[in-house]
């Protein structure tokens, strides 16, 4: 498909001989093979060299939607310690907070530069925490926690409700959002405040929608409420 090609497809196939092609269509893109770790390194810690094989789906609307990337060996433990989508049927990778995800592939939108650096970032911290028990740099906490203190530094505030009124605001066309108040912790609404002039560059990244799926899963106070009052009846 020609969409595809725009986003350099015989070039991921010709620099990973080890992946082929399973689905091609407008909807969906699959590759699947062996995907080469080799002398892998992060200044100031060991190099890591290994080998996996893997299962990349990237959805119809990429670059604007963040793949999925699966370990079909089984190397990987499949707990959130090593960034496993545990609650899902198909315990995909977890890349990251998913605006800093999406941020990293509009720096490079083509299908090799998401394996090179979102993807090849991720392993090397994995086999390097399998290898020596800790992940080399920082490492976020994991849910709900760690995508507030990632926000947090992306966007310069403090604190889970101004980080659940961003992600919400982000979901709302312009003229809703400004409606709302600011998440920058000031008194104003967002459309008073200079803060709305960061909001357009992430509005580029994402449509709306993944915005609105993002804090409905993560940030939504009733599914939060909801999920507390589950841990409670099991403890």
């Amino acid at each position: 498909m020609a969409r595809w090609d725009d986003y350099g497809l015989d070039e991921l196939l010709a620099n990973y001989p080890k992946l082929q092609l399973k689905e091609e269509s407008r909807e969906k893109l699959v590759v699947e093979g062996q995907f080469d770790l080799i002398n892998a390194q992060m200044e100031g810690f060991d190099a890591i060299t290994e080998s996996i094989h893997l299962r990349i789906e990237f959805p119809g609307g990429y670059s604007k939607e963040i793949p999925k990337v699966i370990d079909l060996d089984g190397k990987i433990p499949k707990n959130p310690d090593h960034h496993i989508n545990v609650g899902k049927d198909d315990a995909s990778f977890c890349l990251g907070s998913g605006i800093k995800v999406l941020d990293d592939i509009a720096k490079d939108t083509s299908l090799c530069g998401f394996l090179e650096n979102t993807v090849r970032n991720y392993l090397y911290r994995i086999f390097y925490k399998i290898k020596h028990g800790v992940v080399p740099g920082d490492e976020l906490p994991h849910y709900e926690e760690g995508l507030v203190q990632d926000y947090e530094n992306i966007f310069g505030i403090n604190g889970e409700e101004n980080i659940s009124r961003l992600v919400k605001a982000l979901g709302y066309r312009k003229r809703v959002a400004n409606k709302l108040k600011c998440p920058c912790g000031c008194t104003f609404r967002l459309g008073k405040c200079d803060f709305r002039l960061l909001l357009p560059e992430w509005r580029s990244k994402a449509p709306r929608s993944w915005y609105r799926n993002h804090w409905e899963e993560h940030f939504k106070p009733a599914l939060k409420s909801k999920k507390k009052h589950a841990k409670t009846n099991l403890s």
